[in-house]
């Protein structure tokens, strides 16, 4: 069968122009370009091809039937047992460089660290910075590391529950907490796009109300950050006021919060008095 006849079936069967165009560079090696030039060249793999075809119509995320992602230009791998990066985070990490400046080279540590994109993409930044990325499920973990080891950069990993591990911070300090936490309310997880319900649900379930983790976060860890050192985190939906609220209980000053592409009110950033 050639690329073109290949395209057609796609997209009959899965109406999602670019994942079908990612899922034919994954498994034909080919870019864009060359599947317009070249669609009349019959190719191999074809069996491959309609499996992963098979899988995403299922409702299986893309990323994790070709195995990877890309986060702000890097590559990082993701599968089963791993949140897979979205836009929003990318939001995050993008305000907050813009926040810290060029000359950055403080201690950051990224919370619920998942794949390690929040954690990688800061350390590339601020090479001169120590960069902690904190996670408590295994599988995760095991992507978290090698995302590290695959795009070079040196991590202090530690596989934990955020709040346990917090004890091995004794001696430290922070200028940074980030964290992209579990935010989902308990009762909404069921009713989740069928995509994002292949996705851990330790990512996504952020308790009753959806805010049980920027609760303990700001009691646990705000001790651990140094004067006017920040705390960023991305929000759920309508969750803006109400970490606003939490965060001004906890003495933090210069609230501020972000606006994601849709409008949505995504990123909260705040200093510690």
């Amino acid at each position: 069968m050639t690329l073109r006849e290949l395209y057609k079936i796609g997209i009959e069967s899965l109406k999602c122009k670019s994942d079908l165009i990612l899922l034919m560079e994954n498994v034909f090696g080919i870019d864009k370009l060359h599947l317009i030039t070249s669609g009349n060249e019959p190719v191999k793999n074809v069996d491959i091809f309609f499996e992963y075809l098979e899988r995403v119509k299922n409702g299986e995320p893309i990323q994790y039937v070709i195995g990877e992602t890309e986060f702000l230009g890097i590559k990082l791998k993701v599968g089963k047992g791993v949140f897979i990066p979205r836009q929003e985070t990318e939001l995050l990490v993008k305000i907050v460089s813009d926040i810290l400046g060029d000359d950055f080279s403080g201690n950051i540590v990224d919370l619920c660290s998942g794949s390690g994109a929040i954690s990688i993409y800061l350390k590339r930044r601020f090479e001169s910075s120590n960069v902690w990325a904190i996670e408590k499920s295994e599988k995760a973990f095991k992507f978290l590391v090698e995302n590290a080891e695959a795009n070079n950069v040196e991590l202090n990993c530690v596989l934990g529950d955020i709040f346990e591990e917090l004890q091995k911070f004794e001696n430290e300090t922070f200028d940074l907490i980030i964290s992209n936490p579990p935010y989902v309310k308990t009762k909404d997880i069921e009713f989740l796009d069928k995509n994002v319900k292949f996705e851990p649900k330790m990512a996504l379930d952020g308790g009753d109300d959806g805010l049980d983790f920027y609760r303990k976060i700001i009691k646990f860890w705000k001790e651990k950050l140094k004067p006017e050192a920040l705390i960023a985190f991305e929000l759920g939906i309508n969750q803006h006021s109400e970490v606003f609220d939490i965060m001004s209980e906890s003495e933090f000053e210069n609230i501020r919060i972000f606006d994601d592409f849709s409008g949505i009110r995504r990123i909260i950033i705040g200093s510690k008095s």
